[in-house]
Formats: structure tokens, sequence, C-alpha cells
């Protein structure tokens, strides 16, 4: 394994050294050593490295235990529209009832959605192949070319 890239822990893909997730599989990972992280580790327990939790719209340093960011007012966790359940901030999906919400402001949203009609989120995909950030209404990669929809015929046919 080359020291500029890593393996993925959880996946095994090979990705860029220092990058605080995985591109494929979204584990959350150590930037210092590579580990996988919970989402709520403040250390890390591989190499001891300590971060700081950062609200993702002020970057402002938050607690992990804070519901909205002290700096900006920002919400970390939303009430369901449909069930009434907590869905936090990222989720895109109700656990209790699986009403799909926009992962930035928790409205709901239809499973073809592009943008969230309440906040404005435009949702990015990241390619199954090389990681790079996609658009969602993408048909190929704009930077290896992967054609999506022969992906997944692809994966259908190993299945």
């Amino acid at each position: 394994m080359n020291t500029s890239t890593w393996d993925c822990p959880a996946c095994g893909k090979e990705i860029e050294a220092g990058v605080d997730h995985c591109p494929y599989c979204e584990q959350s990972l150590c930037p210092e050593c590579g580990a996988a992280l919970e989402e709520s580790d403040e250390v890390c327990p591989n190499c001891g490295a300590e971060f700081d939790f950062l609200c993702p719209e002020c970057n402002g340093i938050v607690s992990p235990d804070d519901t909205e960011c002290p700096h900006c007012g920002l919400k970390f966790a939303f009430v369901c529209p449909t069930c009434g359940a907590e869905v936090l901030m990222g989720e895109e999906e109700c656990p209790e009832c699986g009403q799909l919400v926009c992962p930035r402001c928790g409205a709901a949203m239809e499973e073809d959605e592009l943008k969230c009609s309440a906040c404005g989120y435009e949702f990015v995909y990241t390619c199954p192949q090389c990681g790079a950030e996609v658009a969602a209404d993408a048909e190929e990669c704009p930077e290896c070319g992967l054609v999506f929809e022969e992906w997944l015929e692809e994966l259908e046919e190993e299945d």
C-alpha cells in the first residue's frame, strides 16, 4: 500500500490518506492514521488523535451533545414530519417510519427529488468507482467516465 493512500477498514477500497471518511462507504476515519471511527468519537481509539466537532454551516466548534449549534443555531436533529420521531441531521430517512427527509433540514422528500423544496439543498453523490462528487442527476462520472446505468446493470447481473 502506498503511504499516500490507505485501505478503508470498512470496505477495503484504496482511498487517499488523510481523509476523514471513505468516499465509497462513508465510514468515518481518523485523518491521522486511517482507523475506523464512530461519529461521536472525540479521540481516535487507535492513535489517540483528538478531534473537534465543527458545525457544517458556520464551522464553529460544537460539543457532541449539542442538539443545535451555539454559534449559528443550526439544528442537528429534526422531528419526522410524518411520525414525529427524532431524525438526526445527515440522515435521509426516518428510522421509525421510513419517510424520506432532507438530510439538511428534515423536510419530507419524495424519492425522485434532486433538490429540497424547503431549504434548497441540492443532493450530491459520490462515484462508486473513483469517489468524485457527482450531481444527483448525472448519468456518468465527470472524472472517470463511469456510466451509472451500465454500472447498475452489471451489479444486478452479479446478484
